[in-house]
């Protein structure tokens, strides 16, 4: 009696196996498919990627030669650069866009790197002032401001950079020369001109 269960106990067990051989071969046949589809994806996407990445031109400045950007960008770019490198000794930048310095090639015009092209809203009134009495006397000193990225970047939205002597410094001391895309470029007035 004793072989007689065990018998019975290992012919079920190899029926049930067998039954469900067909779940483990669908269950696995469902996950390799699941799997060539995702890849399939994948590789679609790299491929999108890709051919807008061909369609885009380089850069085309120190430093951002790998970057892609539209013509019309890198054209913008590029102008600005070159107007900056032609009309200007030295540039301060409202807001933040560092990487002009680094296409230009030239550095900030004061000790207060940060604080020259920080959103003045970070800065107290003094130090405010300071930067205004350090780059007052730089001859040739431009402006270079994107007015709807500062917007964007302003806690103040849509009402534009935050009150204060350093903005107010930048939006009466300079005169527009070019423009490139959203980017201006503007001079300080001459201290010989009248205010």
């Amino acid at each position: 009696m004793h072989r007689k269960r065990v018998r019975w106990v290992g012919d079920s067990l190899g029926e049930r196996s067998v039954r469900r051989s067909p779940l483990a071969v669908g269950a696995i046949a469902v996950m390799v498919a699941v799997l060539v589809l995702v890849g399939v994806q994948f590789v679609q996407g790299l491929g999108q990627a890709r051919a807008v990445y061909n369609g885009l031109v380089s850069l085309g400045l120190p430093g951002a030669q790998e970057v892609r950007v539209s013509a019309k960008e890198a054209a913008d770019y590029q102008a600005a650069v070159a107007a900056i490198e032609k009309n200007c000794k030295s540039f301060v930048m409202l807001p933040v866009m560092n990487s002009f310095y680094l296409w230009t090639q030239q550095h900030p015009p004061t000790d207060f790197k940060a604080t020259v092209t920080t959103p003045t809203a970070l800065l107290d009134v003094a130090l405010q002032q300071r930067v205004i009495d350090a780059t007052r006397s730089i001859e040739g000193l431009c402006l270079l401001e994107n007015a709807p990225l500062a917007q964007r970047w302003s806690r103040w939205g849509a009402g534009g950079m935050p009150p204060g002597p350093l903005v107010g410094y930048l939006h009466d001391g300079f005169t527009p020369i070019a423009n490139f895309g959203d980017y201006q470029l503007l001079k300080r007035k001459s201290s010989s001109s009248p205010s």
